[in-house]
């Protein structure tokens, strides 16, 4: 009983992209330039994380149907992200996990959405964030909104990148 505690353990101590079963190997490079797209005070809050070790990158983000309004009392980020994705892999991708960070002075909230996908070596996809987010005191200026890929699955695996939008806010939000 208690070898069987110890293994579960550190099988959960195992980092996920550790994984034999997710060894792949980056045929594509990830495209130079991002196209976004929206409003002008919501594209400069809103940061793509760099995850130089992800299978899959953001090629283009479209912010036009998000409103943001912040205030001394709470902010609050209503309507659509649009994010095309690429599979920069030599393995095909079943599923895409996109996660979305919101940070102000005092706090942060996180969102993760997935999708299922069939996402071949060298091919992009288009997937919908719809939501409401919302909290914190943050100040116009205060507040950072940062995108990324929280995982991708291959057919056995599930890949995390060693850095997303929650953990790099979650690092940023320390003293």
């Amino acid at each position: 009983m208690l070898m069987l505690w110890f293994l579960t353990l550190l099988a959960m101590a195992t980092p996920l992209h550790a994984q034999v079963d997710c060894r792949f190997s980056r045929v594509a490079e990830a495209p130079q330039t991002l196209s976004v797209e929206g409003a002008t005070e919501v594209i400069q809050i809103v940061k793509l994380v760099e995850q130089p070790d992800s299978p899959v990158v953001v090629t283009a983000v479209d912010l036009r149907g998000v409103t943001l309004n912040a205030s001394p009392s709470q902010y609050t980020m209503d309507g659509t992200i649009v994010v095309e994705v690429m599979n920069i892999s030599d393995l095909p991708i079943s599923r895409v996990e996109i996660g979305r960070a919101a940070g102000w002075r005092d706090g942060f909230s996180s969102a993760r959405w997935s999708f299922a996908t069939t996402l071949g070596p060298g091919s992009r996809d288009v997937f919908t964030l719809s939501g409401r987010s919302g909290g914190g005191t943050a100040q116009p200026g205060e507040l950072t909104v940062l995108l990324g890929i929280d995982a991708a699955f291959f057919e056995k695996c599930r890949y995390q990148p060693s850095v997303t939008a929650a953990s790099l806010m979650r690092a940023q939000q320390r003293p």
